[in-house]
């Protein structure tokens, strides 16, 4: 039994019937929770993809219907893609999807699999500088100089500009070895990464391979190069590099970078994006990077094509995806918070919404929950924001069990 201040938070048994019958349908009929996530807002989208994938469909094995919800969005993104690079230009709820989608245990436990141990290794090593810009690297030259000699030449200035710096020769001597160096890491990396093909998720492969083939339909014209390349800024950019770039918030390193080592993941995340990107290798102010990711980029171009191709080729779900769950996983816990969160999405997108259910269905779901109009049930305080397991089922078959704090 629930405290007493505690249950006037709580739905009413005819509102929690509603309620699982609304999760139902946005579980069973992927094209209704598609349409909501196509109508909501970037500020929405986050805590509605949370209780969509991770809630309603927590697992590749959830099937079909996850698949058929994702496919439906890569679809309408991909179809108003108005030129083929533009596809991940903005953020958009189709790209917050696919970054939900990589925070998955699954994929989570592939990157510790592909990168952990490479990572590691160079987080070991917190001393190691192989820093090449020369504004940077002459800085520190001086610092060494001043640190051993108690002075500064009069013919080493401590204010440089950039072509300066480069054109010193003591600079340069640092920076050649430095960059062969990096490219040795960056390719070890990348190495690790292709050799992981067989160990990405399956359904990481699988939308790899929608937007390759809704690309394919919506620009005919395009090389398969090109679009590996739009593929690459799913998977490298929005999977591989930022595990790279922040290897702890991944839990890939167990110790914090040094300055060091951080220094030297953003550099060879940076070599990986040129990998994929159509722009100049190096912009206006970071043309120290040329040298290094110039040749990386054309050493490696036709092998991450190779990679990227093996990626998209992967069938669809199997025929057995078809079949709904079982009985026994049908239960799913959201707080009282997530519910209403839900149910005021769908207030304020009810007409997206009656265009894909009947009318008749669509009132029904609502016709006895609180303040239908234009007001939601607020969200309730944290203290008192109880889970609630609600069985997802028909309307006609719905049991409900809340869980205690």
């Amino acid at each position: 039994m629930q405290p007493k201040a505690l249950r006037t938070y709580l739905p009413s048994d005819r509102a929690l019937w509603l309620y699982s019958h609304l999760l139902y349908l946005l579980r069973s009929r992927p094209e209704l929770a598609a349409t909501l996530c196509r109508s909501v807002c970037l500020s929405e989208i986050d805590q509605f993809l949370n209780i969509i994938i991770l809630a309603l469909h927590p697992s590749v094995s959830e099937g079909y219907l996850a698949f058929t919800f994702v496919r439906l969005v890569i679809q309408s993104q991909v179809l108003s893609t108005p030129e083929l690079t533009s596809l991940f230009r903005l953020p958009t709820p189709f790209s917050r999807l696919l970054i939900v989608y990589t925070r998955r245990e699954a994929t989570l436990s592939y990157l510790k699999t592909a990168l952990a141990g490479s990572l590691t290794r160079l987080a070991d090593h917190p001393s190691l500088n192989i820093e090449i810009n020369p504004m940077k690297v002459y800085a520190q030259l001086l610092d060494t100089i001043m640190a051993t000699n108690g002075s500064v030449p009069p013919e080493l200035p401590q204010e440089v500009t950039m072509e300066e710096a480069t054109m010193n020769e003591d600079v340069h001597a640092i920076i050649v070895p430095r960059l062969a160096m990096l490219t040795a890491i960056a390719s070890n990396i990348l190495e690790s990464v292709i050799d992981s093909l067989e160990s990405v998720p399956y359904d990481i492969r699988w939308i790899c391979g929608q937007i390759k083939s809704g690309l394919q339909r919506q620009f005919p014209a395009a090389c398969e190069e090109d679009i590996h390349s739009v593929v690459g800024q799913f998977f490298l950019q929005r999977l591989i590099i930022p595990a790279v770039n922040t290897p702890q918030e991944f839990c890939l390193i167990a110790r914090i970078p040094s300055p060091n080592s951080w220094r030297t993941f953003t550099l060879v995340a940076t070599m990986l994006e040129g990998l994929i990107t159509t722009s100049s290798s190096a912009s206006a102010d970071k043309l120290y990077m040329k040298p290094l990711i110039d040749p990386f980029v054309e050493a490696n171009r036709s092998r991450i094509n190779t990679f990227l191709r093996k990626l998209c080729q992967v069938n669809d779900p199997d025929k057995d995806y078809l079949a709904d769950l079982p009985e026994t996983d049908r239960t799913i816990t959201l707080t009282v918070n997530e519910l209403y969160y839900i149910h005021s999405l769908l207030n304020k997108y009810i007409d997206n919404f009656v265009r894909l259910v009947h009318l008749s269905i669509a009132l029904g779901l609502f016709e006895d929950l609180p303040d239908l109009d234009d007001n939601t049930p607020a969200q309730v305080p944290l203290a008192d924001n109880a889970a609630v397991q609600l069985r997802v089922a028909s309307r006609w078959d719905v049991t409900r069990t809340l869980v205690s704090d």
